[in-house]
């Protein structure tokens, strides 16, 4: 079964900067890996200090391995100090609403929908682009 990462990231003051730029870094061995499926980042349009991840990975084991990978253990080593909060990160699996171990189509874009409500509720942006290094 698929998983779903969201990973909450409030840097202290001063410390944006170097936030957005260990998120960057990150990003691309991630995307190299065979069980990503899908990696964004995103930062608040509102609170220039919170970011967010959302990756996506073919099952739980795929995330246990990237977890334990030099470059994870680097980027979490390297963000740690800079956030004013314990690590925030929650697993979630897609909510089945067809039939048994599918998704509709209309269920997906249901999900794309939630998705775009709750990017603007809490004024997110992404970069157009997954290689776009929008972040400052």
């Amino acid at each position: 079964m698929e998983l779903f990462i969201f990973a909450r990231f409030h840097a202290r003051p001063g410390n944006e900067g170097a936030v957005a730029e260990a998120m960057l870094d990150g990003l691309a061995p991630t995307r190299e890996e065979p069980g990503c499926l899908s990696i964004h980042h995103f930062r608040s349009i509102r609170d220039p200090q919170l970011f967010y991840i959302h990756s996506r990975w073919k099952d739980e084991a795929a995330f246990e391995h990237h977890a334990g990978l030099p470059h994870t253990v680097r980027f979490l080593e390297r963000v740690e100090p800079l956030i004013d909060h314990p690590l925030d990160v929650t697993r979630a699996a897609t909510a089945r609403f067809g039939q048994r171990g599918t998704m509709t189509l209309t269920n997906l874009i249901a999900c794309y929908a939630v998705l775009a409500y709750n990017m603007n509720t809490y004024d997110l942006e992404a970069p157009a682009h997954p290689t776009e290094k929008a972040l400052p």
